[in-house]
């Protein structure tokens, strides 16, 4: 029987903290409510919104199976709003009117998971920002002459960002469609 190096062990076994199963969940709400109101004989309003809301706890990654280790996980979180009115109007039998607002966000985040217990004395705190405590940065561990035989330990640079994106989106725009097809749109974006 071959004896095992005492420094082999533990080297493995700090290396086994780094990996195994983890606990998620992902939660997501869709909502879309209309309203289609004829005014009149000439005049329709219809009004469109989309409301997605998600969020995944230890669900950045979500392949079944990936080379990270398990407390790189992260919770990410989505907020989706997206919403329509438009206001059409038949002018004569070869001519409608159209008045139409769009407004559409894209907000999304992720939170980084606590360091493991191998991890913890890793952690240091970001330079240039002392009040940041940047966990151990995104690491391999392993060697690496394809993507397939090292696995990464850490937290990304997208964890704990207030935005990853922060999106906002107006646009209206008048149409006249028929002979000439005028069209006046202004678009903004902020």
């Amino acid at each position: 029987m071959q004896r095992v190096s005492p420094y082999y062990s533990q080297g493995l076994g700090i290396i086994q903290s780094f990996t195994g199963q983890v606990p998620r969940r992902a939660d997501q709400m869709n909502n879309f409510p209309r309203l289609d109101w004829q005014i009149n004989d000439n005049n329709r309003l219809t009004v469109e919104y989309s409301r997605f809301r998600g969020s995944g706890f230890s669900n950045y990654q979500t392949a079944s199976s990936v080379n990270y280790g398990n407390h790189s996980f992260g919770d990410s979180y989505v907020k989706t709003d997206f919403g329509i009115a438009r206001l059409s109007t038949v002018v004569s039998q070869s001519m409608v009117n159209e008045l139409r607002f769009q407004y559409g966000r894209d907000f999304e985040y992720q939170l980084s998971s606590p360091p493991g217990p191998n991890e913890a004395s890793l952690a240091s705190t970001a330079p240039g920002n002392p009040s940041d405590p940047a966990r151990l940065p995104l690491t391999r561990i392993g060697y690496y002459y394809d993507s397939s035989n090292y696995f990464r330990i850490g937290k990304y640079s997208t964890f704990d960002s207030n935005a990853n994106p922060n999106e906002r989106r107006s646009r209206a725009r008048i149409s006249s469609p028929g002979r000439m097809g005028t069209r006046y749109e202004v678009r903004y974006r902020h």
